[in-house]
């Protein structure tokens, strides 16, 4: 009985271990491929090019601390009026531009990266996670650019073809 529970323990040990090393794999993997880019870039186009045209997945996130900043007062004490006004304010702004596959805003998800119980304000202080997205080739046709470059596009400027 004791040796079943030494190779159990061996075995799960095994198994944390490999995930562990290809969770390391993947995180260098994708601060490798990542790239990082301003909307207000005129060759923001051009820039994108580097992104694979191959299937995988991607991410955007943003920087929202220059937004906060000009929205919000820094002597300003932050309350839940103030900040459901401040996500409001971001949702009508995301849904005037938002385009073709754009997500939508979510204000619930937002609050979680806004969240006054444990003073954690992302959009003042961090990077505020915004869509994970994937492409495989299988999933391609007229509708959907081959690849991570046109998926890319296409959510940045609504089809994969506009600029």
């Amino acid at each position: 009985m004791n040796l079943e529970i030494e190779l159990k323990k061996k075995i799960i040990s095994n198994v944390e271990e490999l995930v562990s090393l290809k969770c390391k794999q993947i995180q260098s993997d994708f601060k490798l491929n990542m790239i990082e880019f301003n909307l207000d870039d005129p060759d923001l186009k051009q820039n994108l090019s580097r992104i694979s045209s191959s299937a995988g997945i991607y991410f955007f996130e943003a920087d929202m601390s220059k937004f906060y900043d000009s929205r919000i007062d820094s002597m300003t004490k932050i309350d839940s009026k103030i900040r459901d006004n401040f996500l409001s304010g971001l949702e009508d702004i995301w849904q005037k531009y938002k385009k073709g596959n754009t997500p939508s805003f979510s204000i619930k998800k937002a609050k979680n990266f806004f969240n006054l119980r444990r003073n954690l304000n992302s959009f003042k202080n961090g990077w505020v996670p915004l869509y994970i997205g994937k492409i495989n080739n299988s999933d391609a046709n007229e509708d959907v650019p081959r690849g991570i470059n046109g998926r890319v596009l296409e959510h940045i400027f609504g089809t994969s073809n506009s600029g």
